[in-house]
């Protein structure tokens, strides 16, 4: 299995254990080969820990075997950066940078959504110490890692609507699925369920619509509230109206706006 394969790999097997999942690398190109499976990472909000190894700084630019410059390689696609450095007697800092880490990978600050973290680790040879049982594995607990508690701020009240709408986009579980369809159910709202948004397999409800692409065609709509949960529809055609509806259209989710263009937004959790 490839680096590239593998990324990928490592993206389906958090994306359908709903945990991360951590890749590992060499040094050089082979890190470079998880790129694309980094940016759809990040893109679809899933927490992958990219561990690279990597050689001493002094070596960086002198032509040496499997070296390359790997400092913030992946640019803003992760959501958090870190050169650990090269292995240290005193390994206080590193437990205060995984405490770190893992808070950025899980979103845990609200302000961005989860998403894959990378940090490099430089080594030096030798390796190993001469005698492997003056050894010391540091053992973290990450007790001190933030809490999501949601957003504690004023939440603003919906507008009243007449005719509203919900249209729920590409979600990768389906934790928010029964909070979405009962405030469809208290809205008499009906909802446009995405292929990907978890609602079209394992939810009954008469509200839930599976195929509009079809009557979005030939029936004029003209929602006075449209609210959107999840990414942005798969479907063109939605996603033209959603642009024509304009500042009808609300976006809802838990973290602050990210990737997306909606005139409108709440940070809030549907559950």
């Amino acid at each position: 299995v490839d680096e590239r394969s593998s990324a990928f790999f490592a993206l389906g097997l958090a994306k359908s254990t709903l945990n991360p999942v951590v890749a590992l690398s060499t040094s050089g190109t082979a890190a470079a080969n998880f790129f694309p499976a980094i940016i759809e990472a990040s893109l679809s909000r899933v927490p992958i820990i990219i561990l690279s190894a990597d050689r001493p700084k002094n070596l960086v630019g002198t032509g040496s075997n499997q070296t390359i410059n790997q400092e913030h390689l992946y640019g803003n696609h992760v959501r958090y950066f870190k050169d650990v450095g090269l292995p240290l007697k005193n390994m206080d800092s590193l437990e205060e940078i995984l405490q770190q880490a893992m808070n950025y990978l899980k979103g845990s600050d609200l302000e961005h959504p989860p998403g894959p973290i990378h940090l490099n680790f430089p080594f030096d040879e030798p390796l190993l110490p001469e005698d492997l049982r003056t050894l010391d594995i540091s053992k973290y607990s990450f007790k001190s890692s933030i809490k999501n508690i949601g957003n504690t701020d004023d939440i603003q009240i919906l507008p009243k609507s007449s005719k509203p709408l919900i249209v729920v986009g590409p979600m990768d579980n389906d934790l928010q699925g029964g909070g979405i369809i009962k405030l469809a159910n208290r809205m008499q709202a009906p909802i446009m369920a995405d292929p990907l948004s978890q609602l079209r397999y394992g939810f009954d409800d008469e509200f839930i619509l599976a195929h509009y692409d079809h009557f979005l065609k030939i029936v004029d709509l003209k929602p006075d509230l449209i609210l959107r949960f999840g990414r942005k529809p798969t479907s063109k055609i939605l996603c033209q109206l959603l642009d024509k509806w304009g500042s009808r259209v609300l976006l809802i989710d838990a973290w602050k706006q990210y990737n997306d263009n909606c005139p409108q937004f709440i940070q809030a959790s549907i559950d």
